[in-house]
């Protein structure tokens, strides 16, 4: 069972960090009920950034006259812009209600950037995420889908594929900020407070990614060697992850905000298949038909040295499978 099953009906809001998707549909989690027919609103919290800009794009589309959505405070019978940045919640008031969907995409640091100011990030998005928990709660609850970290919450995992039963074991602070906003997601679900779903997805690639912000080796080895710039290899280039295309991310996504099955439930979002930074680095070259120049530094401590995902959850629940391999990936972002 794929996403657009469950999605349907009529759009609404995108602001800067925000995007607010309505749809028709039955059998909804916590949804609200109007002339015998559901009507859930869908919130992208974060829809600037990679995973929320996409998610707010793939909304839209499945709209019957897709429109094109930008930052701005333009007003239609379709959508509403909701410019106002982020922080007490309590523009989101005038537009969400008990059983809206809200998919919490914000987050401003990277596995390589959380040491520098640990409390800083605690700050900007624990107490942040904390924040807005107890914003859904007191505004009548609701379903909130989580995107944490599947790449950094269980840590060194010693069983790979590593399934959501293995211990959360972070060795960074990117990692454990991350599994203490799962904790507090589920604490918040058994007070009866509200639901969840938590997606932990691996190492998402595709387009919309921004190398400014320290993540994605995938656009960060194909643009360096297209340039013809060296490549900075981290220890023997062996450290492995599972890479997943966003458009399938996507579709976990819109399944975690919809579907019965996952309410109130941890999922594993990725491929199940592990590559070396090396094995990488050789697929982008024979995309591009063109050799990369190495150059081998030391390892960063904080990095998980292997990680790879048990998707078998997910799967069984709802049929959702990724689509989509890095060669193929790889291929339709550079024909873009």
């Amino acid at each position: 069972m794929q996403a657009g099953d469950w999605l349907g009906g009529q759009t609404l809001v995108y602001e800067v960090g925000c995007f607010v998707f309505e749809s028709v549909a039955e059998g909804r989690v916590q949804p609200a009920c109007e002339h015998g027919v559901f009507m859930v609103r869908h919130v992208v919290l974060g829809a600037g950034g990679f995973l929320g800009g996409r998610l707010a794009e793939s909304l839209v589309e499945q709209d019957v006259n897709p429109v094109l959505v930008r930052p701005s405070d333009t007003q239609s019978g379709r959508f509403t812009a909701v410019k106002e940045r982020l922080s007490g919640f309590e523009s989101l008031g005038a537009h969400c209600g008990p059983g809206s969907v809200y998919y919490y995409c914000i987050s401003d640091m990277t596995p390589s950037n959380s040491a520098q100011e640990p409390s800083a990030f605690i700050e900007s998005n624990l107490t942040l995420f904390v924040r807005f928990l107890e914003w859904v709660a007191a505004n009548g609850g609701g379903h909130v889908v989580y995107t944490s970290s599947g790449g950094t919450v269980y840590g060194d995992s010693a069983i790979r594929p590593t399934p959501e039963t293995a211990p959360l074991e972070p060795i960074s602070f990117y990692g454990l900020l991350k599994a203490s906003a799962e904790q507090f997601l589920s604490l918040y679900a058994r007070q009866g407070r509200l639901t969840f779903t938590t997606a932990r997805i691996s190492n998402p690639f595709g387009p919309g990614q921004q190398l400014k912000r320290g993540q994605g080796l995938i656009p960060a080895v194909a643009e360096r060697i297209k340039a013809g710039q060296p490549l900075q290899i981290l220890g023997e280039g062996d450290t492995v992850r599972d890479y997943i295309h966003i458009d399938d991310v996507i579709a976990a996504l819109e399944l975690c905000g919809t579907h019965p099955a996952l309410s109130n439930t941890v999922v594993n979002v990725g491929t199940g298949r592990g590559l070396s930074v090396l094995e990488v680095v050789q697929i982008v070259e024979e995309a591009l038909g063109k050799k990369a120049e190495l150059h081998f530094v030391s390892d960063r401590p904080g990095d998980v040295r292997a990680s790879v995902l048990d998707i078998s959850r997910i799967r069984s629940l709802t049929g959702w499978d990724p689509e989509i391999s890095v060669e193929e990936g790889l291929e339709r972002w550079l024909s873009q």
